[in-house]
């Protein structure tokens, strides 16, 4: 076909392609998380340490740990765990930026002392599969390329 691909082949490409890494599940890096400020000296975690030191807690392959998303590239476990850290946030279980934490640290108020206190002995590893991979140049421009007026 003149080296165009048919949707049909960009799709089976893509799939190709694709793979699964095990992440956190919903909600679960939330008490490792809390653990790890209460074990650090006054509370708080540069982000670093906090994402290395909770990735700890659950037994993760290395590809697991390699695996980011196809488009933003980012790393699947990291950003789980972020988002794990912007919920307790909400729930006022660990301190936002700025005012009594810098930018770059994590740190627990005592709302979250309480919590993992209380629920630190029931938590156990609970995982799901995350979709990654890399997806295609031809696929990228197949599905985004679009015929604009006036131009042939």
């Amino acid at each position: 076909m003149n080296g165009v691909l048919s949707k049909e082949s960009v799709i089976e490409q893509q799939h190709k392609e694709l793979q699964t890494v095990r992440g956190p599940a919903w909600r679960n890096s939330e008490i490792p998380i809390l653990e790890v400020l209460l074990e650090s000296p006054d509370g708080a975690c540069r982000t670093k340490d906090a994402l290395r030191k909770v990735k700890k807690r659950y037994n993760f392959s290395e590809r697991d740990l390699a695996g980011r998303y196809a488009i933003s590239q980012q790393r699947v476990i990291d950003t789980i765990i972020k988002f794990g850290r912007k919920n307790l946030v909400e729930k006022g279980e660990v301190y936002p930026s700025g005012g009594n934490c810098l930018v770059g640290v994590w740190k627990i108020t005592p709302k979250g002392a309480e919590r993992v206190l209380r629920e630190r002995a029931s938590w156990t590893p609970k995982y799901t599969h995350y979709r990654t991979g890399s997806t295609p140049r031809s696929a990228v421009q197949y599905c985004t390329a679009s015929p604009q007026k006036g131009r042939e």
